[in-house]
């Protein structure tokens, strides 16, 4: 169900945001395109998925299950992109 993918995703986003040591930066949640993404330096890029999740679990909390999956989706687009900068050593 949605709200156990959404316990997933917000975990997921825990992990990468542990390994990479992220300081609680703070960014705006808009969505961007994932040519927008990939110039964002490493840093932003794991503020901006750190916001979106919250903002995500925000919205399921709010019973708004379709704009958790708007931003769950948002989300796994953004670390995948993160995870490929990573693999490229950016």
């Amino acid at each position: 169900d949605i709200t156990d993918l959404i316990n997933r995703e917000s975990e997921d986003t825990q992990e990468l945001l542990t390994s990479a040591g992220v300081n609680k930066a703070k960014v705006s949640g808009l969505a961007i395109s994932a040519s927008e993404a990939a110039t964002l330096p490493r840093q932003e890029l794991l503020a901006l998925i750190e916001s979106l999740t919250a903002q995500m679990r925000q919205a399921a909390q709010d019973l708004q299950f379709e704009l958790a999956a708007r931003f769950r989706d948002e989300i796994r687009d953004l670390k995948k992109e993160l995870r490929a900068m990573e693999v490229g050593g950016l």
